[in-house]
């Protein structure tokens, strides 16, 4: 895989909210780094279908490929070792409870799969009690007896019956790529919206200085995806507000068909 890395230069912007206000400096700093990933079509495997109809899955709803290790990938992502572990279907569970409830254990998985260069096919069923059942398609795959162990082991609140796809092993990631010019147009057209977060926490903290960096997915049709906060030494509530913001940009459909991983820095600091 090829990554594009791409630099956000250093500017700062010193204005006066309102009359008597402190003045404060907008900065965005650091570098920005854009992996560019074509994700590759996934085909109907009927044997997961089956499985879904013996567990009595009402029908795991489908999607592209999500990296459970998304937040956990380095900023500048080698080829060898991108995530191995991938939510491709749910049933009454968003991706953000999936990924609670499988991010931690995510290491453990993937190190069940490391050096597999097959990918398959596990559907994990939690029942009402929150105890889990790993159901492997594959289970000629040297690494299905360590995957089924760590997917038995997670343990989830008790509620309804929910149920989740994962793909293991492999990746269905190629190259591709998005330009850094396409993507800082688009932040900086949305720049006001990021800026009133932190003026609002601002107001209530005078001091609050920090950074937060994002890391967020580009889909092939240009929307975000996916997105988390890797770092954050400013506020909570700016993180998240940020990352709402985030939810609605969007971008340029990417070359290749692919996805976008982007991360992007920004830093706040009070003068």
């Amino acid at each position: 895989m090829v990554l594009a890395v791409v630099s956000a230069h250093s500017r700062s912007v010193t204005r006066s909210p309102n009359a008597g206000a402190r003045a404060w400096t907008w900065l965005v700093a650091g570098s920005m780094t854009a992996a560019a990933l074509a994700c590759a079509p996934a085909t109907p495997t009927p044997t997961l279908v089956d499985v879904a109809r013996s567990e009595g899955l009402a029908g795991l709803r489908p999607f592209e490929p999500v990296p459970i290790l998304f937040a956990a990938l380095p900023v500048e992502q080698p080829a060898e070792s991108l995530p191995r572990v991938f939510l491709r279907g749910l049933e009454a569970m968003s991706i953000a409870d999936a990924h609670a409830l499988v991010g931690p254990h995510a290491g453990a998985l993937d190190a069940c799969v490391e050096g597999v260069t097959s990918p398959f096919d596990a559907v994990m069923v939690v029942d009402a009690s929150g105890r889990s059942r790993a159901v492997v398609v594959d289970e000629t795959n040297p690494a299905e007896a360590c995957a089924r162990q760590a997917l038995d082991a997670i343990e989830a609140q008790p509620g309804g019956e929910r149920a989740l796809h994962l793909t293991l092993g492999g990746s269905p990631y190629r190259a591709g790529s998005l330009s850094r010019r396409a993507i800082q147009d688009v932040i900086r057209g949305g720049i006001g919206a990021v800026q009133r977060c932190y003026e609002r926490e601002l107001n209530a903290h005078p001091d609050l200085s920090g950074r937060v960096l994002l890391r967020f997915l580009i889909a092939p049709d240009g929307a975000v995806t996916d997105r988390v906060v890797t770092e954050n030494t400013l506020s909570a509530v700016v993180g998240a507000c940020i990352l709402d913001v985030f939810g609605g940009f969007r971008f340029p459909e990417p070359t290749d068909g692919g996805y976008v991983i982007v991360n992007y820095p920004f830093v706040f600091q009070v003068q």
